[in-house]
C-alpha cells in the first residue's frame, strides 16, 4: 500500500479529491496569466469568481471559474456592425 491509499491516509484523499475539482490560488494566477497578488487584491475588493476558504488555504472551484470566464467573454464580428 502506497502513502496515497485512502487506506492509509483518508484525510489525504479527501483533499486530493477537493482540489482535483479545484484551483488553488497559483494555479488560477498561471491559468490567467495573473499574479497571485491580482487574485489577492480581487478578492479584498470583491471582485472575481467565488472562493472557498478552507483552513488557511483559498481554492476556486472549477465550475465557479468557468462560469465567471463565460460572463466575460466578449463575441465580436458577425452582428456586430449591424448595431453600429
Amino acid at each position: 500500500m502506497s502513502q496515497s491509499d485512502p487506506r492509509i491516509d483518508p484525510a489525504g484523499a479527501a483533499v486530493s479529491a477537493l482540489f482535483a475539482r479545484h484551483l488553488n490560488q497559483d494555479q488560477l494566477a498561471r491559468r490567467w496569466s495573473l499574479s497571485a497578488r491580482t487574485l489577492e487584491r480581487w478578492r479584498s475588493h470583491g471582485k472575481g469568481p467565488c472562493y472557498l476558504r478552507l483552513g488557511g488555504r483559498v481554492a476556486y472551484r472549477l465550475d465557479d471559474i468557468e462560469a465567471f470566464e463565460k460572463a466575460g467573454l466578449r463575441v465580436t464580428g458577425a452582428g456586430v456592425a449591424g448595431d453600429l
